[in-house]
């Protein structure tokens, strides 16, 4: 034993003196890395502490200084990496403006440099992009910036070269102007992708009810070796966007699932596609500390009815998951020669949403259902959070008996209560669905702030109304 304990010592010793000790720590013989989102023009979360994750040798001594444009140095911090070569360097972010920075971190043989770093907003964008959207803004601003993912490579740039991620480039520079804020979106979106692909592959093979949907619309794996990068299959964008973006702060995350999911025999796996958004939400919070807010935008179609169940089960996670808020935007049309979505008002909803919320601590822009139900004989007042916009016609409202048959009404609107009267004296409501209609562009049942109520479907207990 005393032989092996000897040898043991010997060969610890002879390890160390492989690496030259220094009074700063131990020389390095390679070169170190750091986390890839920490590029040139790369925007950090201001008033945050931000960290910086690499690889180095054991026990390396690196640090790291940040430089305004002044070349004054306004941060400063070092470390040692551990026995596995891992190092964290923490340092605090400046309050937000279009001031340029550089961050330098050496470990006293090598250097990097970072240059034109803005300290601001950090948001994702995740789900499909918008590639409808056709705007005149001008790719060359200074005051965003985008992280993508192209040919195996992350880069920051102030423009996207996907074509269908124009909307994005809009979005940031709308809401750059609205707070007054540098921007970087995080672009982890697809032309056209399924909810799975942003979810992490534990989790998927976590929950029983996840495994099962995904067999059912043979998405399903239980191998991860075929995961492709920035690709349409399980977790692939999770392993892309989500997993690498560990100890980076971001301010929120902004969803758009669009309708890759839809298919005829929907209806037969909505509740479960809810069901998986509900943990893919959820898994999103707990990766980001539960202190992000997500914002999903529901689907936006119409003349399908299957897309009633997709806005429908879009809805419900937002019900479900901590700061999670749904942002309506089926009456953003526009009617000309033909019904086509109207990308300004789209637009603006969203911006409106996301700095009314987030920026101003307010919720009049937040999508709302109803909350409860009154009965009385054949009376029903649906009572909602908010107060109601005044309204001479309701458009999107269906009432019908046990049988299916559309009952006829009357309605009234007091502050924050629909109150619908049926005409016919013993007629009796089991069903009362809002926005199951194919035109769903013209529901006009909104909020005093202008923005629609969420579709909703109730269905009654006839018998117990009855009496």
């Amino acid at each position: 034993m005393r032989k092996i304990l000897f040898l043991l010592i010997i060969l610890n010793a002879l390890v160390l003196t492989a690496c030259v000790p220094t009074d700063d720590g131990v020389t390095p013989t390679h070169d170190f890395s750091i986390n890839e989102y920490y590029q040139d023009n790369c925007i950090i979360l201001h008033n945050e502490n931000f960290i910086i994750n690499g690889k180095s040798e054991p026990g390396v001594l690196l640090t790291a200084e940040l430089f305004n444009e002044l070349d004054k140095k306004v941060e400063h911090t070092s470390c040692i990496a551990d026995i596995d070569g891992k190092f964290t360097l923490t340092l605090s972010a400046p309050s937000a403006s279009y001031q340029s920075y550089r961050l330098v971190i050496n470990d006293s043989v090598n250097e990097k440099e970072i240059k034109n770093i803005k300290f601001g907003e950090i948001w994702i964008f995740a789900g499909e992009g918008v590639d409808e959207y056709n705007s005149d803004y001008d790719s060359e601003c200074d005051s965003v910036s985008f992280y993508t993912f192209n040919e195996g490579k992350y880069s920051w740039k102030n423009n996207i070269d996907d074509l269908n991620n124009n909307y994005i480039e809009y979005f940031a520079k709308q809401l750059s102007e609205k707070i007054d804020k540098p921007v970087g979106i995080i672009d982890a979106t697809l032309s056209e992708g399924h909810a799975d692909a942003w979810l992490s592959f534990e989790v998927a093979n976590k929950y029983l009810r996840v495994q099962n949907y995904l067999k059912e619309i043979n998405r399903y794996s239980d191998d991860d070796k075929n995961i492709i990068l920035k690709s349409d299959n399980l977790s692939s964008m999770y392993n892309t966007f989500i997993e690498p973006l560990k100890n980076i702060n971001i301010r929120g995350f902004i969803w758009n699932q669009g309708n890759s999911e839809i298919s005829e025999d929907f209806d037969k796996v909505a509740q479960d596609y809810s069901y998986l958004l509900m943990i893919l939400f959820s898994e999103l919070q707990a990766f980001f500390n539960n202190d992000i807010m997500i914002f999903s935008i529901q689907e936006n179609s119409f003349g399908n009815r299957n897309f009633d169940l997709l806005r429908t089960a879009q809805s419900i996670p937002t019900f479900q998951v901590k700061n999670v808020n749904l942002i309506p935007t089926y009456d953003c049309y526009e009617v000309d020669e033909e019904i086509k979505l109207d990308y300004d008002s789209f637009n603006k909803r969203i911006i409106n949403t996301i700095t009314n919320d987030v920026y101003q601590s307010k919720n009049d822009y937040t999508a709302i259902s109803y909350n409860n139900i009154v009965v009385n004989a054949n009376t029903y007042e649906i009572i909602f959070e908010k107060q109601l916009l005044e309204i001479e016609e309701l458009n999107g409202l269906l009432i019908c008996d046990e049988f299916h048959n559309p009952l006829t009404y009357e309605f009234d609107i007091d502050d924050n209560k629909l109150i619908i009267s049926l005409l016919e004296e013993d007629a009796q409501a089991k069903y009362i669905y809002f926005g199951y209609n194919n035109n769903i562009y013209e529901n006009n049942l909104k909020t005093a702030t202008g923005i629609p109520i969420i579709p909703f479907f109730i269905e009654l207990d006839v018998e117990s109304a009855r009496k």
